[in-house]
């Protein structure tokens, strides 16, 4: 049996050979593109990281917030202002190093307009002020209370404007702030909690931030409290007495009126004061619960306490207390202190005894504002301890000790 051999001839071989090399081809463009996608995909991730870890720690600027020059520069204010407390900011320059700095501040203009464009004041320094702050130190560079009181504006809104150059460039710092007079009246409660069946004794609050007396008297009252379902469970009606407030005071009208929730949960009081020529509508939450917290874990004392404050200067300091735990607290307290010492010696000192409070599910609440008890001032220079301690029972207790430097 014979065999035969049979050969591809020339034209077919130089066809094979020309699409293999297309095939190689086409690979090693696959393997190209693959290679180049790659180094793309690796270079636009490490710019995402690279701009990510720089927009991280990079202070965020706004409208009442810059940073130069390792410098935080802020304009300090609340939002609402009530007659007859005048409209009140600083702007305030922290060294954010761990090393002296040098900043110089020239060319200072505030303005503040009404809501008509109005201008109500302005404040020029265009001289040239130097200073070196110390490594984390910090200076009030303007305070409007110390320049002007600006109280007794009518209601309204009200724009500030500072600008000035620090370290050579421009800054600009703007806030929109209101002014308000408010008279109103409110349902006043001893607690912000009650236990099923106890008596909830509804008082009146009458508030007067206004240039004129506030006068309800002989308006007719009507209370309607509401359960959580909106359901109206219990409604009073009554008529005041003589129910008047002087400018800028408050007064707390006793009604004698009571009554007894026997179901837990938030309540509603729903409350309107009609009179000839007034209609008032106002409301107030009011929780009810079966028992008192007597599990005191998940809480803990937060401060807000400057480590280093100057010589002077009013010292804010602010104690929350914090719910680490997912559910509500409510926490009746046997009291709370507060002191300063310097070498063991009372400065400052505040008691406070049995007070109810509710700590909603991770709330921090404060629980002692210097600012609302009295103003703070340091005039002599060096280590002051600041403890904070609240008594939970007659043996538990919750503190914080913070360690302030005055210079």
């Amino acid at each position: 049996m014979s065999q035969e051999y049979r050969s591809r001839s020339p034209e077919e071989w130089k066809r094979h050979d020309q699409e293999k090399w297309q095939e190689y081809e086409r690979l090693k463009g696959y393997r190209r593109r693959s290679i180049r996608l790659t180094i793309f995909n690796l270079v636009i991730a490490a710019m995402i990281i690279v701009g990510f870890t720089i927009a991280r720690n990079r202070p965020v600027e706004s409208n009442v917030y810059r940073f130069i020059d390792g410098f935080s520069i802020s304009f300090l204010s609340d939002n609402t202002f009530e007659y007859p407390d005048p409209i009140d900011f600083t702007v305030k320059v922290v060294n954010t190093r761990n090393a002296p700095a040098k900043l110089s501040i020239s060319s200072f203009h505030v303005q503040i307009t009404d809501e008509s464009g109005n201008v109500v004041y302005t404040f020029d320094y265009s001289s040239n002020v130097s200073k070196e702050l110390p490594e984390y130190g910090s200076v009030v560079i303007f305070s409007l209370g110390h320049e002007v009181n600006l109280s007794s504006l009518a209601s309204g809104g009200y724009a500030i404007t500072v600008t000035f150059s620090f370290n050579g460039k421009p800054v600009t710092l703007y806030k929109e702030v209101s002014y308000r007079h408010v008279t109103e009246v409110l349902p006043a409660f001893q607690y912000p909690f009650y236990l099923v069946g106890e008596t909830v004794l509804i008082d009146l609050l009458l508030r007067n931030r206004s240039p004129k007396t506030f006068d309800v008297s002989g308006g007719l009252v009507t209370i309607d409290v509401l359960n959580e379902k909106g359901e109206t469970v219990r409604s009073l009606r009554f008529q005041l007495g003589e129910a008047r407030v002087l400018p800028t005071t408050e007064e707390l009208y006793e009604t004698g009126i009571s009554l007894v929730l026997d179901k837990p949960g938030l309540y509603t009081f729903k409350l309107q004061v009609q009179g000839e020529n007034y209609f008032i509508e106002n409301s107030k939450t009011l929780f009810v619960t079966e028992e008192v917290e007597d599990d005191f874990s998940g809480l803990s004392v937060f401060a807000e306490v400057p480590r280093v404050a100057p010589v002077g200067e009013t010292v804010p300091m602010k104690f929350y207390l914090t719910n680490e735990k997912e559910r509500k607290r409510y926490l009746e307290l046997k009291g709370v202190h507060f002191e300063v010492t310097q070498s063991g010696v009372p400065i400052f000192e505040y008691k406070r005894g049995m007070f109810r409070l509710v700590l909603l599910e991770y709330e921090k609440l404060p629980v002692f504002d210097s600012e609302n008890w009295r103003e703070m001032k340091f005039f002599q220079p060096g280590n002051y301890t600041v403890e904070f301690g609240i008594a939970l029972t007659e043996t538990e207790s919750l503190s914080k000790t913070v360690l302030l430097e005055i210079r």
